[in-house]
């Protein structure tokens, strides 16, 4: 069995000092942060692991678990992006995984895993959501504070 990797030993793994702009650069994919609920299963196995996604991309998410993950272990799940949007069946093999002690919680890398253009097209269509809703409600909140001023 590999042991688990964290953000330290693993190349991709995101760097945990550098400021968000640099770490997207330094990303395939953009990320979006996103919390979402989410039930994992590992493929050996048929225990049910529940867990917080805090970030998605068209790569993969950011997985936060009460324990840690085998390294390179496939997982299948299944995740809700929105009401409006039918649940999405997804595969993914644990890429990097390390504790946090703030949270006390395992925080993972999982990368996704034989996925197929149709997801992908999902995938992307809701990250480009999220992030042009972001980005209006950010130039909303500068006008507000303009003309507060």
């Amino acid at each position: 069995m590999t042991a688990p990797t964290s953000p330290d030993t693993d190349p991709q793994a995101p760097e945990r000092d550098e400021s968000r702009d640099r770490r997207r650069e330094r990303r395939n994919f953009l990320r979006v942060p996103k919390l979402l609920f989410a039930m994992f299963q590992k493929e050996e196995e048929r225990s049910i692991i529940s867990g917080l996604i805090t970030d998605i991309s068209i790569g993969g998410v950011r997985l936060l678990t009460d324990a840690p993950l085998p390294a390179e272990a496939t997982l299948s799940f299944t995740v809700e992006l929105a009401r409006d949007i039918r649940p999405i069946h997804l595969k993914g093999s644990v890429a990097w995984s390390c504790f946090q002690e703030d949270t006390g919680k395992y925080e993972q890398g999982i990368s996704f895993v034989d996925l197929p253009e149709k997801k992908q097209e999902t995938l992307v269509d809701y990250i480009t959501f999220v992030e042009e809703t972001e980005k209006r409600l950010t130039d909303l909140l500068k006008e507000r504070d303009v003309q507060g001023a």
